[in-house]
């Protein structure tokens, strides 16, 4: 029997074996077809299309695995924008056809995609644009106004009429459930809560959600004036008095200047060109392009990138998100990538691109210190993406420059902690009863099946308190100022870049590249000696895959059991729920302008 159970073992191990490599020697050979014709052949006078949909990621891999099997993006931002600009002085493209079609990226990433167009229509080359999707939203317009001529479908859908922000409460519903949430929180504005203790916006937070409003409104109107040659009052005007929704009204209004196909833009390409009417006209998308351009990093350079993208977690992600769930910066990971950058003989200068809405005020912490441990005689510049608030601009206090974009989300300087009593939701609405014993008086006040006494609840704020206070005497440090001044303009707001600027919370305004120039210059890199290294290197699909093979299964109800919009608040708490006694300092869960 011994001998049967070995055998059948054996064979089983063997079925496996071979199973596991031939899977593999399948990946291979993907790959192997999905990497040919790195760099493609591009013709004299083409036409570079930049076909742009959903949102353009801050980093990719590069790895066709990641991108056949896991839906990565082609190319990542800096990649996309260096592509373009590259364009503007290759002698092999002729023009630029930019295409947006229900475009998802935050409008730090329009800005930034928006100067690379710019850059190419100040080469003197034709730009036209056209919506790839019959939908033209204010996401699409402000790329499309860098265009020399827009063209627009004439039955497309042209949306123009303003921005708006809806925020998701869900207080009667706990409250017919029987859940207490039991919230501790430092700063009058902090929103992250305020879905779970209301049910409309305080005055506070609808204060500073207007602002936010008003100044995206505000940058999306500067570039279509710059664009389009037309003063901000009248697209004001035309925004507030008029409902500008379909192709002859954006026509009529003087937004776009022809109602045509997509046929009637090539023969408009090759007329502007000297081409013949009816020739095909050469084009090249910018995939391929991004991929003749070449990379934007190298693997040592003399300024280091550290990239700290998504919610601040203490563990390392492959023990908390399994493959395609989203992108973590766990602390574990952020500081190993300083250390690495710092440690290289040939790094002179430091740039950390924070894309974060915070986390853990610990691990936002842990990679502050890490920070603290560089050289004084390494520049280490700050370069704010699509958002970097709470924890990311308490990371952001390590820097000697801080840089942003002007609508960067940015602030939300404050600290709260959120529990849940079940207890009466688990016995009156479902039948499940606890119980138990302690050794001490408070040993049970955060199991989530108790309710907190004063003094427990005296003790949660104090702790909360001290952990904002301690960011207030960061932040007063970092940018000279007061203790007070840092207050008032703290309590959990959060500021666009353009008003953090004004209000003394970032120094300068730009993207990476901007932010790569000043480290470079703060230590004496001459521009034909500058490289550039990115840290840490982004998983391949394989790595990834194997990383969550051991990962460890959240507990408790998942987001993906919920609906939307509360599967979006439940996300970013299982990625705290590893940690439920440590203050977070993260900004508003639900944030999301239309």
């Amino acid at each position: 029997m011994k001998f049967l159970s070995t055998l059948v073992a054996n064979i089983l191990g063997t079925f496996i074996a071979i199973g596991i490599l031939l899977f593999i020697g399948f990946l291979f050979v993907v790959a192997l077809a999905a990497t040919g014709d790195q760099a493609p052949a591009i013709r004299s006078g083409s036409v570079l299309v930049v076909d742009l949909e959903g949102s353009v990621p801050e980093r990719v891999s590069g790895d066709p695995l990641s991108q056949l099997l896991s839906g990565e993006a082609a190319y990542g931002l800096a990649d996309l924008t260096h592509a373009i600009e590259e364009a503007a002085s290759d002698n092999r493209i002729a023009g630029l056809w930019i295409k947006p079609g229900m475009v998802t990226s935050s409008w730090a990433t329009l800005e930034r995609i928006r100067r690379s167009l710019d850059t190419f229509k100040a080469s003197g080359k034709p730009v036209y644009g056209s919506s790839r999707s019959f939908y033209a939203r204010e996401n699409e317009y402000y790329l499309l106004s860098a265009a020399d001529r827009i063209f627009l479908d004439p039955e497309a859908v042209f949306e123009y009429n303003g921005f708006d922000m809806q925020v998701t409460f869900y207080r009667d519903l706990l409250e017919r459930w029987n859940v207490e949430p039991i919230i501790i929180r430092s700063g009058t504005f902090k929103g992250a809560v305020e879905p779970f203790l209301r049910d409309d916006l305080s005055p506070e937070n609808e204060l500073q959600l207007q602002t936010l409003v008003d100044g995206i409104e505000e940058v999306f109107l500067a570039g279509v004036s710059a664009g389009r040659g037309m003063p901000v009052k009248d697209l004001t005007a035309i925004m507030d008095n008029s409902v500008v929704f379909g192709a002859d009204q954006a026509l009529q209004a003087g937004l776009v200047d022809t109602l045509a196909y997509e046929a009637d833009v090539r023969t408009a390409f090759n007329e502007a060109l000297g081409n013949d009417a009816e020739e095909r006209l050469p084009v090249v998308s910018v995939r391929n392009y991004v991929r003749a351009a070449g990379a934007t990093g190298s693997a040592s350079g003399t300024v280091a990138v550290v990239h700290v993208s998504g919610n601040m977690i203490a563990e390392p992600p492959e023990n908390t998100i399994p493959v395609g769930q989203g992108q973590v910066a766990s602390a574990g990971a952020v500081v190993d990538a300083i250390r690495t950058a710092a440690r290289s003989s040939q790094t002179r200068a430091i740039v950390v691109r924070v894309n974060s809405p915070g986390g853990l005020a610990p691990a936002a912490d842990a990679m502050l210190a890490a920070l603290d441990e560089v050289d004084p005689e390494i520049p280490i510049i700050i370069s704010m993406g699509d958002v970097a608030a709470s924890g990311g601009y308490w990371l952001a206090t390590g820097g000697d420059m801080i840089m942003a974009e002007a609508s960067t989300i940015t602030g939300s300087i404050g600290v709260f902690m959120m529990l849940f009593n079940l207890d009466p939701f688990l016995s009156e609405k479902i039948g499940i009863h606890t119980d138990g014993v302690t050794s001490a008086p408070h040993a049970d006040m955060i199991t989530g099946v108790t309710a907190l006494s004063d003094a427990e609840r005296a003790a949660l704020q104090k702790f909360a308190n001290e952990t904002y206070a301690r960011f207030l005497g960061r932040v007063a440090e970092s940018r000279g100022l007061t203790v007070s001044e840092v207050d008032a303009l703290a309590q959990g707001r959060v500021w666009l870049g353009q008003d953090a600027l004004e209000n003394g919370l970032v120094d300068a305004l730009g993207g990476l590249e901007e932010a790569i120039d000043e480290a470079a210059s703060r230590a004496g890199i001459a521009p034909e000696e500058l490289t550039v290294a990115h840290f840490p290197k982004p998983k391949t699909f394989t790595e990834e895959l194997l990383a969550s093979m051991g990962g460890v299964t959240m507990r408790g109800v998942r987001a993906a059991d919920v609906p939307e919009p509360f599967a979006s608040q439940l996300r970013v708490l299982e990625l705290f729920g590893n940690s439920p006694r440590a203050a977070q300092a993260v900004m508003p869960f639900t944030f999301e302008l239309k």
